[in-house]
């Protein structure tokens, strides 16, 4: 018999609801695990985490949230359906300021193609939240970084900074909604993200355990008003006075990350360009049925659009998204179609599906989204585990790992393809190209070191290699890059030159500052391209051209941290602007700002 206040019925639907929620989290949540797990948020993480509520912990939730000791928060009418957290996962990174870029890369996958039956609801993204325990202005504080990411990603209308961010929690909370099935069968329910440090994971698991968990269970069980106990004051205290050790050390790995890990350029904008034409590539499709042909043939067209957009075009990522997904609807109908049971078509098939999948993946490579850059490193990865030890898939990794900063594995990479390509000099290969973004790598990894003298044997490798690459230039685009970074790595290496090498190798540097006096084309020159002018006319040239070229590379900058500013409101000192920009650009505006002044 129901009790005269109906509170035994009201404790059924309760249960029901919670456990209706419970089954629908479960259904989205096994369909995303591996998803995340894979993605491009995911590689760089310390560690990636994932939990599932059963239906009793999100009653004693709902209850928790009814019966709050603060009357401020106390919501009676709580349901179910407000829980965002039944489903949950946590990425955790080694810094606190490694979370705006897993934050980026998080919501670039939002906005990719997902596999599997399910899809990310539109809109996905229904709530981001900023709790920080460091203060407004901390030049620590991720804050200007996670708005920055949150502003580019067109999702401040969601963004939120609650007003307990002050207390001594620190994370960024990501609520998504997510979908499988339609119709009468349509699954739908949120999952909640979590991103945070490595420290700050270690103090959330001893706060929850201790204090928040047993707290939210007690409210539960009595479904009774409660407030917290003198123990559990004293308790408050404890947990603050260690969370203040733990920002203490977070706080502490930042500053060493900033000064001995923290200088990594920005990744390379290169032109794209495929290996082959689209004729040379249509050929090991003509055994194939027509409408296979003509579905290939579609995609590459895609493709070679995608590669005349100007770099600047807002339309080129989308192009080469587009492009990414024609080759893979070529990719599916040709393993529908082309037939064979023997060992040689079989063979013959399998060629086939790998030219597609390295198509796609290297218009996967130029989507501006970081997901799908990382899906692309995985599918040249998988190619050569398939035995598919191509120059082009070589080349291709080895741009990606340069771009990532990994450059131990990219020269590993671009030295396999030089060496394959030379042995082949009757293919179509971009020699040029090749050295030249070896010649970079070597150039990074002398760069970077702490100990540069130690490492000189790879800026005279990369001299080589470059002067290689400017022998082999076949178009005048492949000339002025390569000649652009012998000028500079020629520089580099004048310090540790003496007697006639160095006369000669300041020869050189004025050779080729005359090279580019010849080509005067400064609008179209990219900073960095500037920034090679202007080290060569104050070390050879004319010092008042080099403070022409300063002033011009001072406004370009100045300009790029006025940008990158709108995505904050917080108030930033000199220094925390100058932090906006990348290693690279710092470099550029403090010998500017120098030469500018003399």
């Amino acid at each position: 018999m129901d009790s005269p206040d109906g509170s035994d019925k009201k404790d059924i639907q309760l249960d029901d609801e919670c456990k209706r929620l419970a089954h629908d989290a479960r259904s989205v949540h096994e369909w995303l695990k591996p998803i995340l797990q894979q993605s491009a948020a995911a590689k760089g993480a310390y560690a990636v985490k994932d939990r599932l509520k059963p239906w009793h912990e999100i009653r004693q939730k709902v209850m928790a949230k009814r019966l709050d000791p603060d009357l401020k928060k106390r919501k009676p009418d709580y349901k179910p359906a407000r829980v965002t957290d039944a489903s949950g996962f946590r990425i955790v990174s080694l810094f606190n300021s490694d979370i705006p870029d897993a934050l980026d890369k998080f919501l670039a996958l939002l906005v990719t193609p997902p596999p599997g039956p399910g899809r990310f609801s539109d809109p996905c993204v229904k709530q981001i939240i900023f709790y920080s325990s460091r203060r407004d202005g901390d030049p620590l504080s991720i804050k200007p970084e996670v708005e920055r990411v949150v502003g580019e990603h067109k999702l401040k209308g969601v963004y939120e900074i609650p007003e307990e961010s002050a207390s001594s929690y620190s994370s960024v909370h990501v609520i998504i909604e997510t979908e499988i099935g339609s119709g009468d069968d349509l699954v739908s329910a949120h999952s909640e993200i979590q991103l945070r440090s490595v420290f700050e994971e270690a103090w959330s698991e001893i706060n929850h355990r201790l204090l928040y968990a047993p707290a939210k269970r007690a409210r539960a069980a009595t479904e009774t008003d409660a407030t917290p106990g003198t123990e559990a004051r004293e308790s408050d205290h404890h947990l603050d006075a260690l969370k203040s050790l733990t920002d203490g050390c977070a706080q502490y790995a930042d500053l060493i990350k900033r000064q001995f890990l923290d200088s990594q350029p920005d990744p390379a904008k290169r032109a794209p360009k495929s290996v082959e034409p689209i004729k040379a590539s249509l050929a090991a499709f003509q055994k194939c049925p027509r409408n296979v042909i003509a579905e290939i043939e579609k995609a590459f067209q895609l493709r070679a659009q995608a590669e005349e957009m100007p770099s600047e075009d807002p339309g080129r990522p989308g192009a080469f998204a587009n492009a990414a997904e024609a080759i893979k609807a070529a990719l599916d109908l040709l393993t529908n179609s082309v037939k064979g049971d023997s060992e040689k078509a079989a063979a013959e098939r399998l060629g086939m599906q790998q030219i597609l999948i390295e198509e796609r993946a290297y218009c996967l490579m130029f989507t501006a989204n970081s997901e799908l850059l990382s899906q692309a490193e995985q599918l040249y990865r998988e190619l050569l585990a398939q035995g598919r030890e191509e120059v082009s898939v070589y080349f291709r990794l080895g741009q990606i790992c340069r771009d990532e900063g990994h450059y131990d594995e990219a020269k590993v990479f671009l030295e396999e393809a030089v060496s394959r390509a030379e042995a082949n000099p009757e293919a179509n290969h971009p020699m040029s190209v090749i050295r030249r973004d070896l010649g970079y790598v070597c150039w990074r990894l002398f760069d970077l070191s702490p100990t540069k003298e130690s490492m000189l044997h790879h800026l005279r490798e990369a001299i080589q290699l470059t002067e290689l690459a400017v022998d082999t230039a076949s178009n005048e685009t492949q000339l002025l890059s390569a000649r652009n970074n012998l000028l500079y790595y020629h520089m580099d290496v004048l310090p540790w030159t003496e007697g006639t090498q160095k006369a000669d190798l300041l020869e050189k540097i004025t050779t080729g500052l005359e090279f580019f006096r010849s080509r005067w084309d400064v609008e179209h020159w990219t900073t960095l391209r500037l920034d090679t002018l202007l080290r060569a006319e104050h070390l050879v040239g004319d010092a008042e051209k080099a403070r022409t070229i300063a002033t011009d590379i001072i406004r370009r900058l100045h300009g790029r941290m006025a940008e990158i500013s709108k995505s904050t409101t917080l108030p930033q000192s000199r220094i925390e602007r100058l932090n906006l920009l990348s290693r690279d650009e710092q470099d550029m505006l403090l010998f500017a700002q120098e030469i500018a002044a003399t």
